[in-house]
């Protein structure tokens, strides 16, 4: 981590500022993250993943926020999905 930018070091800490329950970290010009804690049977059925690897930080960030929104997914399954997917599994009703 020694030739990252000031860029990158900001990336990094808001990264690790936002998502407290990932370990993230740059190896190899690659951006990392690890749960640490391993998700439960039920959340791995949501596919809550436990690393995730991602070319850059706005990636990784990306990967991140949906994360989370399955994490919450899998914690409270009553509650719907954003309006964009319940748009697209809902058809329309039928016309008169």
């Amino acid at each position: 981590m020694d030739d990252m930018t000031a860029r990158d070091r900001a990336h990094l800490k808001a990264l690790r500022s936002t998502f407290s329950d990932w370990r993230i970290e740059i190896v190899d010009g690659y951006w990392h993250a690890a749960r640490r804690t391993p998700p439960t049977p039920q959340h791995r059925e949501q596919g809550v993943a436990s690393v995730l690897t991602c070319e850059g930080p706005l990636d990784l960030a990306a990967a991140l926020t949906g994360q989370v929104a399955r994490t919450a997914a899998a914690r409270a399954p009553e509650i719907r999905q954003p309006c964009a997917t319940a748009c697209l599994e809902d058809p329309p009703p039928a016309a008169n």
